[in-house]
């Protein structure tokens, strides 16, 4: 992914409040599709309910969102379900806790199999960066370079602090070649243009309109 493709197809939104109604999501779809973000993120579930037809934006599954700690039965199923419904990507999140406590054989295996579960989509992790240890940090960019994703996700916009955008930038240095990153705009954080100016390849915002008019702003 490269930071000088378009602006606007960098934004994703997010779909991923539980209260949120189908018709809801589909007006805030045709709205996003009309103003070119370049994709949106939900449930699997969601994307069931409203069998969302148009190629765009492109629809990616929030899987194991947003706590991760289902098995990776659990999880290998959801994605299979992005498989089914077309989906082009699946943002799966990782066992915290296995990450915290060092459990690396657990995390090596969750993330080999889930990588092998569906060649033909495209896998990114999601992990809470701001909670994870200096040292265990190190320890999983290494793992990235044996299993990597399409990107890593580096919060899920529900746990822990939002990361600053120095943060952003630092952690972008810091990923294997190929690996993406995409940052998620929660309130008290950077904003999602603020993120893509940081380094950021992708940024994830629920009001992506907003973020869009702002990007403009930070580049012009």
């Amino acid at each position: 992914m490269s930071a000088k493709s378009d602006i606007h197809s960098r934004l994703e939104g997010g779909l991923a409040d539980p209260f949120l109604c189908p018709d809801e999501a589909v007006r805030r779809l045709d709205s996003w599709r009309v103003s070119g973000i370049g994709a949106a993120v939900a449930p699997p579930g969601l994307w069931a309910a409203i069998q969302y037809a148009p190629p765009k934006p492109r629809r990616i599954g929030a899987v194991a969102f947003p706590s991760g700690g289902q098995t990776i039965t659990s999880k290998r199923v959801e994605v299979l379900e992005c498989v089914r419904l077309g989906l082009c990507a699946a943002e799966i999140v990782l066992n915290h806790g296995y990450i915290a406590g060092n459990q690396w054989g657990d995390v090596e295996k969750e993330m080999e199999a889930l990588l092998r579960t569906a060649p033909e989509l495209e896998i990114r992790f999601t992990i809470e960066w701001g909670r994870v240890e200096s040292d265990t940090k190190k320890r999983f960019i290494r793992l990235l370079r044996d299993f990597p994703p399409k990107a890593l996700r580096v919060a899920t916009g529900v746990y822990g602090t939002p990361l600053g955008s120095r943060e952003v930038s630092a952690l972008r240095a810091m990923l294997p070649k190929g690996v993406g990153l995409k940052a998620v705009a929660s309130r008290g954080g950077a904003s999602a243009a603020e993120y893509l100016d940081a380094g950021a390849d992708l940024a994830e915002s629920e009001t992506p309109l907003a973020e869009r008019s702002e990007t403009v702003a930070v580049n012009e």
